[in-house]
Formats: C-alpha cells, structure tokens, sequence
C-alpha cells in the first residue's frame, strides 16, 4: 500500500479563499460554523470544500488544546488520584 504524504492538507486546498468566495464571506472574515455545516450537507464543490474547512478546523482545535496523537500532557496528581493511588 502506498505511504501517505505528510503534506496531504496542502495538495488538497486547490482554490484557497474559493468557499469563502462562494458563500458570500468578506475576505479576512471567519465562516461561521452554522454555515459551515448547512454547506457540507450540499453536493458537489461546495459541499466537498465545507467538509474539508470542517475537518481542518477540528485539526486546529486538536493542536491547539494539545490532544494530537503522541502528546502527553503530564498534571499535578489531584486529590482523587491520590485517593486511589495513595
């Protein structure tokens, strides 16, 4: 099976700025996730570029909080932990 491409996000934004575009959006502005997600239900382009803005939106959220697969976020032992672990 062919090894996938680290660089996968970057080939797959053709048009950068064309939903924006076609949704009426005025450049600099975010699309809002309620237009987001009625576009997504949409065929075609339009629908295949909202899914995408969707599912890049969850990979910025997840970086940003720190939950990406390999992070391991190391806390103070709060009082139930201790509880149990002594």
């Amino acid at each position: 099976m062919a090894r996938k491409t680290k660089k996968w996000i970057a080939k797959a934004i053709k048009r950068p700025g064309a939903l924006r575009k076609a949704l009426g959006i005025k450049k600099g502005k975010t699309i809002p996730v309620k237009t987001l997600r009625k576009t997504a239900k949409k065929a075609g382009r339009i629908g295949r570029q909202a899914r995408l803005a969707i599912t890049l939106r969850k990979l910025r959220k997840r970086k940003k909080h720190g939950s990406y697969p390999g992070h391991v976020e190391k806390s103070a032992p709060t009082s139930a932990t201790r509880k149990y672990f002594g």
